[in-house]
């Protein structure tokens, strides 16, 4: 495979079309940066997110670089129809904040799938105004002799007393 990239200066107002082309995989997108304008053909809106992850990519790449934008064409869909990440906040709390992160990196790396277990594990990572003993005592772990203010901890996390295995995420 040989291409021979061109660069240019980046314009004031990128002029970006987006087309639909039923030939392409559902998924898949071609993207062709010329002089003139910014091309996107997909056949699904999933397609024309992942062209626009990659064009985010080289707008990225060409501004920390200080260089200019290329000229080219790029045909892709994926490899593989699943494409996922597990976060695991049953056993490890996180923050929203964080969870946010994950989910806008999952979008830049093309991932589609995420497998998000909330309460797989002892403890319970939900808030909900109800029933408060579900996050007042469920969401947290640690020794106890009768379970009144924390849950036992069966799977190690949070045993000690730390944070990253306790409290509630949502």
């Amino acid at each position: 495979f040989e291409q021979s990239i061109f660069w240019v200066d980046a314009p004031e107002k990128a002029n970006v079309k987006i087309k639909h082309q039923s030939s392409i995989p559902s998924e898949g997108y071609q993207l062709n940066i010329n002089k003139a304008s910014i091309d996107i053909e997909a056949s699904r809106v999933t397609g024309v997110f992942y062209a626009l992850q990659s064009l985010d990519q080289i707008i990225h790449t060409a501004s920390r670089e200080q260089s200019a934008w290329p000229l080219l064409e790029i045909e892709d869909a994926p490899r593989f129809a699943y494409r996922g990440f597990m976060l695991d906040i049953a056993r490890n709390c996180y923050e929203i904040e964080k969870i946010k992160q994950v989910i806008d990196a999952m979008g830049y790396y093309k991932l589609n799938y995420r497998d998000l277990s909330l309460s797989d594990d002892e403890g319970w990572r939900i808030d909900i105004p109800g029933p408060p003993e579900l996050t007042k005592v469920g969401g947290k772990r640690g020794f106890t002799s009768d379970e009144s203010d924390k849950l036992i901890p069966f799977y190690s996390s949070g045993a000690v007393g730390g944070t990253r295995g306790n409290g509630f995420v949502i």
